[in-house]
């Protein structure tokens, strides 16, 4: 008999539900209403504290306890132990409180068949990024469950600027490095986070999209591109993980030309942030945070730079235009009908209007791509040795052509030309010491389109006019 009570005492035990107390099948149901930090220099905003909020269903619960952890903020534990003196907190760290009610406490809020209360959660020291709170099971009865505590949004950004870079009247001035730090801890997220960085005299122009560097949730994921003449964009190319991070702009530099000038103009960052987030009601919040530094570029010189672009008459360049165009219109004629340049995969060589040029590096296939190996291409193009550079530390082959800067990262995403992100089909490889793209994608940064790019499947032949 006493093995058959046993039995069954097991069997019951399985079938019932974790949050239900095993004596009288009471119900706990657990809640956080909507409560959200905005934190500034440390200190909140908004409402005073959230609630937790507990109903019981039953007669059985007379007494019972359970832990609070918070992930992102530390527990006011003196303001928490003077919510109800039958309530009795206990510390086991900064971050983890165990809450205990005794028999008094329930009798304060139970009315009929149910007990309901709501519970002030006290906490501080809010770390920049999204706070959870999680419940743990004390006793086994009750589920654990976790909330969307705090969404900590403000502040976060700062920037370091040299103001000892010299800006002469005339000419180019390179200016200092421009170090962007965000500490906050959010991903950074495509057209959610941009930075500005603006020159405050529109006559002095920004000579081009210079090195941008970044570390930490910004290494490989960030791209300038020019606004205006005076203003340069930061963005981000793909959303990364949670963390804090590190832009710099390199070698900045500022082209003027005229004369009327007595002071070196101002260099302003505008960095903004958009956070959305979905609450423990399933709502979706949006908040935007903005900031702004202001420095000068540097110390003004009075004279002209020693790097000065030169200066021409408007005689001087419409009669340079002019040669420019009977020089165009020459070599039109002596190419009419383009220029023939073929690559074929495996061959180690091109053939450009007839005649065979040796290469080390073939044109090749790749998961069902043809690629072209990059300098090669280059060169067949036209594009002299020394606008074809190479920067081993972040493997990047820089190609100048026409005035045109086209930059391409091995196993990156995206080519920038002037500054502007293009996505390419299949990243860059580096093969035989080469890098490869596929055929269309650096042939259109080049200037060349898709009309004058065939490939002969039975050849394993890429032709290109040009």
């Amino acid at each position: 008999m006493k093995k058959l009570i046993l039995s069954l005492i097991l069997i019951y035990a399985v079938v019932i539900p974790s949050n239900i107390v095993f004596a009288g099948r009471s119900q706990v149901e657990l809640s956080l209403n909507d409560a959200y930090y905005e934190m500034t220099s440390g200190s909140v905003k908004g409402l005073d504290t959230p609630t937790l909020d507990v109903k019981i269903t039953g007669d059985s619960v007379t007494a019972f306890a359970f832990r609070l952890v918070l992930d992102g903020a530390e527990w006011d534990a003196t303001k928490m132990s003077k919510f109800d003196s039958e309530l009795t907190v206990s510390r086991t760290s900064s971050k983890d409180i165990q809450l205990k009610f005794s028999k008094e406490f329930f009798k304060k809020y139970k009315t009929g068949n149910t007990t309901e209360f709501s519970i002030p959660l006290y906490a501080k020291n809010f770390t920049d990024g999204y706070t959870y709170l999680y419940i743990t099971e004390t006793p086994t009865y009750m589920d654990e469950d976790s909330f969307l505590f705090a969404c900590n949004i403000a502040g976060g950004f700062s920037a370091i600027y040299d103001e000892k870079a010299l800006i002469y009247k005339t000419g180019v001035s390179v200016l200092s490095d421009f170090t962007i730090s965000d500490s906050t801890n959010y991903a950074a997220v495509p057209d959610e986070m941009t930075f500005r960085i603006n020159i405050s005299d529109p006559n002095f122009a920004i000579t081009g999209v210079p090195e941008i560097v970044g570390t930490g949730k910004y290494e490989d994921n960030v791209y300038g591109e020019l606004e205006s003449a005076s203003v340069l964009n930061i963005k981000v190319k793909e959303t990364s993980d949670m963390g804090t991070g590190l832009i710099t702009v390199k070698g900045l530099t500022l082209n003027r030309s005229a004369t009327k000038i007595t002071a070196a103009p101002n260099i302003t960052l505008n960095a903004s942030r958009t956070v959305t987030f979905e609450t423990n009601e399933g709502t979706t919040k949006t908040r935007k945070v903005e900031s702004r530094s202001t420095f000068s570029c540097g110390v003004y010189q009075d004279a002209k730079s020693s790097l000065s672009a030169e200066t021409v008459s408007e005689a001087e360049a419409e009669e340079e235009a002019e040669a420019d165009e009977a020089e165009t219109e020459t070599y039109e004629e002596e190419n009419e009908g383009g220029n023939i340049l073929t690559f074929t995969v495996g061959d180690e060589g091109y053939v450009l209007n007839g005649e065979r040029a040796e290469i080390t590096s073939p044109c090749i296939v790749s998961d069902g791509r043809t690629l072209l190996p990059l300098r090669a291409l280059s060169t067949a193009l036209g594009v002299s040795d020394d606008e074809i550079i190479y920067d081993a530390e972040t493997k990047t082959v820089v190609i100048i052509k026409n005035g045109n800067r086209i930059s391409v990262e091995q196993n990156g995403d995206y080519m920038y030309v002037n500054g502007r992100q293009i996505e390419v089909t299949t990243p860059a490889i580096v093969y035989n010491s080469s890098m490869y793209l596929p055929v269309r994608d650096i042939c259109n940064a080049l200037g060349i389109s898709d009309e004058d790019i065939d490939y002969d499947t039975e050849t394993k032949t890429v032709t290109i006019v040009f």
